[in-house]
């Protein structure tokens, strides 16, 4: 007999779904708008308190997950999982068309093949310069803004 899946349950105020009431609960918590746990140190508000527990690795160089393959050490699980996946991983699925470097993850590809394309969909609104991915957009505005994420 296959397992039986646990049916997916939408976020009331956003299209999140979930396959656990406790997480949708959990994740419903941070449409309110309140963060009642806060940084001693930058004064940072966060709506659950082992988010402020994590955030305040950032402050401290704590990084409690390290890598069995490399040695190399992570802040969150998460981020641990998603290196072991990405790099050391043997499943590696998805393939460029380009060069046939190979990927563990869709979407590591999709912005690889923009190497090749030169797309650059992500443009910073204060001096109009263009990246390949959201991430390095939002990384690349704090010159602007000043912000500092730790």
């Amino acid at each position: 007999k296959g397992k039986k899946r646990k049916k997916a349950v939408q976020c009331p105020h956003c299209s999140k779904t979930f396959t656990h009431r406790n997480s949708l609960l959990y994740h419903v918590r941070s449409h309110s708008g309140r963060r009642p746990h806060q940084c001693d140190v930058c004064g940072k508000g966060f709506f659950a308190a082992n988010a402020l527990r994590v955030h305040m690795r950032m402050h401290s160089g704590d990084k409690p997950y390290t890598c069995s393959v490399c040695g190399r050490n992570f802040r969150q699980w998460g981020d641990l999982k998603y290196h072991m996946t990405s790099l050391h991983s043997d499943t590696k699925q998805y393939q460029c068309e380009f060069c046939g470097k190979d990927f563990a993850r869709k979407y590591s590809l999709i912005v690889h093949r923009r190497i090749h394309t030169g797309e650059k969909n992500y443009v910073c609104e204060f001096c109009r310069k263009s990246f390949r991915a959201s991430s390095y957009l939002v990384n690349h505005r704090r010159i602007h803004t000043g912000e500092k994420p730790y």
